[in-house]
């Protein structure tokens, strides 16, 4: 084996795990349209934005495209002000998202 052969044995191939977004009903600009529906197509992605960049918005759009195409709920797990909570039981929330009917 030489080194090339090498090389090219070692390259990751990209898979998408994704899918095709149906439709994007949020007002969003431009450009976060593009990174949610980038974010759907490839199924695994990560969105690293500055504050104030709508993440929000898009995580909900984003999981909105995966209720619309699945038919099923959704779940966010997010931190709740944990450095503020005395009681660890509160720390972590669940918030369900369902496709309305």
């Amino acid at each position: 084996m030489d080194y090339d052969q090498f090389i090219t044995e070692k390259t990751r191939r990209f898979t998408s795990h994704g899918f095709e977004p149906l439709s994007i009903t949020a007002p969003l600009f431009g450009w976060q349209a593009h990174v949610i529906k980038w974010a759907v197509r490839n199924g695994r992605a990560a969105l690293f934005e500055d504050c104030g960049l709508g993440k929000t918005a898009q995580q909900l759009e984003t999981l909105k495209a995966q209720v619309d195409a699945a038919h099923q709920s959704v779940k966010i797990r997010e931190a709740v002000a944990a450095a503020l909570n005395s009681n660890p039981d509160s720390v972590m929330s669940d918030d369900e998202f369902t496709r309305p009917d």
